[in-house]
């Protein structure tokens, strides 16, 4: 028999013929807050299911039996499932012309899944339970318009997409109804007898209380100016009169979404820390280790992991549900100074920066992290449930860059982890930047070790961003020596000790040999994909390279593909007559080269100019110490030589914009994005002219 309860649980329909998505949503899910359905295609027969509560429907783009007009699609399942229905759609391209694209077929947006296993799905299981959780409460609409029929006809339409509706038709009243009715969003008219719209929204931003509470104004003044000011006075959105039943629903339920954005990120900014993104938490790693060359241990890198990491949401005190992971940032948030940083990283753990007098305070601090994890898992009681595991790496050893850095704190927690959690573990870091030879006896045997194994070394890709129309997605390919521990070591740390060890010719033949592959893989789904290879010193010596690197190219089908070969400078003026020789053979094969960290002289230019290479990539510390005419003459110097150029280790938007007005051609640096282990850079939309 059909309960009332079951009628009332949100329905989820899959739209697609991949038996994986539903079978892990039905895994990962609550089954008792929700019924799964799956039909292979738009026009299947949907099984029985008790719920009348509007269905979420996701459409698989790529798990389709016949591929589909989306448009049509998206109408006839709005058609048959109720225009209450929220359709997204799936798929595992990230560009925006995807996502534009299911968004005027009348989709309510479009989730990307990439990545396997666990990475794949726990992005949308999360986005799903919060929309569960929003049909589970019924938002709260408050109508303030002075005309019956246009209050009457709101009222109905936000009734029938499931939100609680109150209309209010005296202005005077506002205050007073807000006060016993607690609306989530208000829908305002503008003009009323008595109290305009703009004069009402004036008034409740007044109220600290009510600063967050959306305001939409709805209004037949087509008078721009008008409408600015309902804006400028703390107005959300101005909808014009007449509006269709979708477009009012969709507009709300954007405004719904949207505050419960802010009210996330202000739960998770308790004494201002803010929740910053990932991408911005390493940029703040970067520049502790910037700041401190020669070390600081009273900052400290936390890693917090929360075990099981569940699409799990709780009851809140006043009756909102709210997903776990905003649980556990705002207890993490309570322990953190205004100085510190939270930020949730993609690997389901939670990054907090943080600096305290001595280590003593930040082993402390780590404790009370754990702690406040665990317990936000545990509203239940039950603290013998779910325990938080927490990994710390201090600065007190240098660091390359904020991969090391986030290596070194992801060793620490793997390590908690083994030892079933509840547990805080600082990482010892493996070696040192800059660390003399005298200590190099240890990483050479890991080197060695990473050779004669094939693991142990590893490629790491950063996207090189263009600030000018031009063809291609370029890569910077870089290596890492990951130790037992599962600290990343960078080459500048590492190398060293190899070409002390005679070992730098293998590293060399390694990196060319992955980097190939890489690219020929990465070329099925970046048709446009140019990778830089970093080669040195040894593969100039070495007379049957060139033929060696002709194979290869060869074996792999590179030919209308071919990557482009990063050579420094200074290991091509060792021997400027061979630099040269070995350059016209790659140019006779077709292989560019681009000239690494070029020295700013005539002697260099003089190289470069005999070299003719494709790019020369200059540092962006010695490039912006020139003042803006010579650091524009400079590029226009290496134009001239028919080469574009690259600004590396770019960190901020200034330095961005200096180059980019000096006629720079490409940027590469963690501010576009970090080193990763993946090709995922989204290169649309870059160019700035």
């Amino acid at each position: 028999m059909t309960t009332l309860h079951d009628a009332q649980r949100p329905l989820l329909v899959y739209v697609g013929a991949c038996d994986e998505v539903p079978t892990y949503l039905r895994a990962h899910l609550d089954l008792e807050a929700c019924t799964i359905a799956a039909i292979a295609g738009p026009n299947e027969p949907l099984p029985a299911t008790p719920s009348r509560c509007d269905p979420i429907l996701l459409i698989d783009l790529s798990a389709l039996e016949d591929e589909p007009d989306l448009t049509e699609t998206v109408t006839g399942l709005r058609a048959r499932f109720g225009e209450g229905a929220r359709v997204f759609c799936l798929t595992g391209a990230t560009a925006i012309a995807e996502q534009l694209g299911a968004l005027r077929a009348g989709a309510d947006g479009l989730w990307p899944m990439t990545g396997t296993g666990t990475a794949r799905y726990e992005p949308l299981t999360a986005r799903i339970s919060e929309l569960m959780s929003d049909q589970a409460v019924r938002p709260r609409i408050l109508v303030v318009d002075d005309q019956p029929v246009a209050a009457l006809f709101a009222t109905r339409v936000l009734e029938g997409a499931g939100m609680e509706v109150r209309a209010l038709s005296d202005p005077f009243r506002v205050l007073e109804v807000i006060e016993t009715f607690r609306p989530d969003l208000i829908l305002m008219d503008l003009h009323m007898p008595g109290a305009s719209g703009t004069e009402l929204t004036r008034i409740i931003r007044d109220h600290d209380e009510l600063v967050a509470t959306p305001i939409l104004f709805l209004s037949g003044e087509i008078d721009p100016a008008i409408q600015m000011d309902t804006l400028r006075v703390g107005g959300d959105d101005f909808l014009a009169k007449p509006i269709t039943p979708q477009r009012l629903i969709a507009a709300v339920r954007d405004g719904l979404a949207r505050s419960r954005d802010r009210a996330a990120r202000t739960l998770a900014a308790a004494r201002d820390i803010a929740w910053i993104d990932p991408g911005t938490f390493a940029r703040r790693i970067d520049r502790i280790i910037a700041a401190s060359p020669v070390g600081d241990p009273t900052h400290g890198l936390f890693l917090i992991d929360s075990e099981p990491a569940a699409e799990k949401a709780a009851t809140e005190p006043d009756g909102r549900t709210l997903p776990h992971t905003t649980r556990i940032a705002a207890g993490l948030a309570a322990c953190l100074e205004p100085t510190d940083s939270l930020a949730r990283l993609p690997d389901a753990c939670f990054g907090v920066l943080a600096r305290r007098p001595d280590p003593r305070r930040l082993r402390r601090l780590g404790e009370r992290l754990r702690e406040a994890a665990s317990e936000a898992l545990n509203r239940d009681g039950r603290a013998d449930r779910y325990q938080a595991s927490i990994g710390l790496a201090t600065f007190e050893v240098p660091a390359d860059d904020a991969l090391t850095m986030l290596s070194r704190a992801r060793s620490a927690l793997a390590e908690a982890r083994r030892q079933a959690g509840a547990s805080l573990v600082i990482q010892t870091p493996a070696t040192a930047r800059g660390r003399c030879p005298a200590h190099s006896a240890p990483i050479t045997a890991l080197i060695e070790q990473a050779l004669h194994d094939g693991t142990g070394l590893e490629l790491f890709f950063q996207p090189i961003a263009t600030l000018r129309p031009m063809r291609g997605e370029p890569f910077d390919v870089s290596v890492r020596l990951r130790t037992t521990s599962g600290e990343l070591i960078p080459a500048f740390d590492f190398l060293p000790a190899a070409d002390e060890a005679g070992l730098m010719p293998a590293i060399d033949r390694w990196v060319l040999e992955q980097a190939l592959t890489a690219q020929q893989r990465g070329l099925n789904q970046r048709p446009a994909l140019r990778l830089l290879i970093q080669q040195g010193r040894s593969v100039l010596q070495d007379a049957n390279w060139i033929q060696a690197l002709r194979d290869q190219v060869l074996a792999r089908d590179l030919i209308r593909h071919r990557p482009i070969l990063r050579l420094s400078f200074f290991d091509l003026m060792t021997d400027p007559a061979t630099a040269v020789d070995r350059g016209e053979q790659l140019r006779r094969l077709g292989i560019p080269i681009c000239i690494d960290h070029l020295a700013l002289s005539a002697e260099a230019l003089n190289l470069a100019t005999r070299l003719r290479p494709a790019l020369v990539r200059l540092r962006a510390a010695p490039a912006l110490e020139l003042a803006s005419d010579e650091l524009s003459a400079l590029i226009h110097r290496i134009h001239d030589i028919g080469a574009k150029v690259i600004i590396a280790s770019i960190e901020d938007p200034v330095a961005i914009s200096r180059v980019w007005q000096a006629g720079a051609d490409l940027i590469q640096g963690n501010f576009v994005q970090p080193p990763g282990p993946t090709l995922d850079f989204d290169f649309a939309g870059m160019v700035l002219e």
